[in-house]
């Protein structure tokens, strides 16, 4: 005879391997091509080098998202303004939760 399911033993059904959820890989380590300009250069051309980005990047620049151009999974572009006052600005990339180093941007 046969022997049967052993009592309180897990079945297939049960152990059913359920898929994490993917995230966005995080982007890698920054660097701008230009890191100075001056101020009131409208729509100064930004470009952002690194790694892992992916056309849901973004770039933050002085805390406020940019629309963003996805060039390729190592460069980035966007637009921004240059208004005064001088000073630096905080730069980095971020994708749903995660983000990449900050890098400064001066205007002076």
């Amino acid at each position: 005879m046969a022997p049967g399911p052993v009592p309180g033993a897990a079945s297939a059904a049960d152990t059913a391997v359920t898929p994490l959820p993917r995230y966005p890989p995080v982007p890698g380590s920054i660097v701008l091509c230009r890191t100075v300009a001056r101020p009131g250069a409208v729509a100064h051309t930004l470009t952002v080098k690194g790694g892992n980005f992916a056309a849901s990047s973004v770039i933050v620049f002085d805390g406020v998202d940019q629309a963003t151009t996805f060039t390729n999974a190592v460069q980035l572009g966007c637009g921004v303004d240059l208004v005064a006052p001088a000073g630096e600005r905080l730069v980095f990339v971020r994708d749903g939760a995660q983000t990449s180093n900050v890098v400064s941007f001066m205007v002076t």
